[in-house]
């Protein structure tokens, strides 16, 4: 699937407009609030602000969206099906909460968000990946903060070989493996 001179000026089109609303939202923003402060008047800063929440949302929000999905759908799939002529691009579609939480690899985190999912063979063989997000809010007497546990993708395929362990293939210093015993880790049989 190639992509077309249309498609490339249709979706820089949408990615300008997409710039254009986000600049408009801010702008209006700022606006108000500098006006507010020029007149001495407290409501002001407080109706530029949920303007813009509100502008940002339906205006900005909804052409960004039209963007990404357009992008995701025609560009990303196209480059997909030219490297792996047989996989399949679902870019709405992740591994489930359970599924990553089963592994017992990653710590669960109270947030989670996977997309884009591509599947199909490789060379023979079978795989599937998903972009995964894992994250734990936490909320103090302080304040709150977030903890990201993964953000990255997540790769499953088979192997010819039986393990006995689980691999785990991570960065030198990510803190937020369930198990600390380093790359492999014995299945308990």
């Amino acid at each position: 699937m190639k992509v077309t001179n249309h498609q490339i000026a249709y979706v820089e089109r949408l990615r300008k407009q997409s710039l254009f609303d986000c600049i408009l939202c801010i702008s209006i923003g700022i606006a108000s609030i500098v006006l507010g402060i020029a007149l001495g008047k407290g409501v002001f800063p407080i109706v530029g602000i949920l303007l813009t929440v509100v502008l940002g949302i339906f205006v900005y929000g909804k052409k960004e969206e039209e963007y990404l999905d357009y992008y995701k759908k025609n560009f990303i799939s196209a480059v997909i099906k030219e490297c792996v002529p047989d996989a399949t691009f679902e870019p709405e579609k992740g591994f489930p909460k359970v599924f990553i939480n089963g592994t017992e690899l990653v710590m669960a985190g109270n947030r989670f968000h996977s997309e884009d999912r591509v599947h199909g063979t490789y060379k023979q063989v079978p795989f599937e990946r998903c972009d995964v997000r894992i994250e734990e809010k936490v909320r103090s007497k302080n304040g709150s903060y977030t903890i990201t546990y993964l953000e990255g993708y997540w790769i499953v395929f088979p192997s010819n070989k039986p393990f006995t362990a689980d691999l785990q293939i991570i960065r030198r210093g990510y803190k937020h493996a369930k198990s600390k015993k380093g790359i492999f880790t014995r299945k308990e049989e």
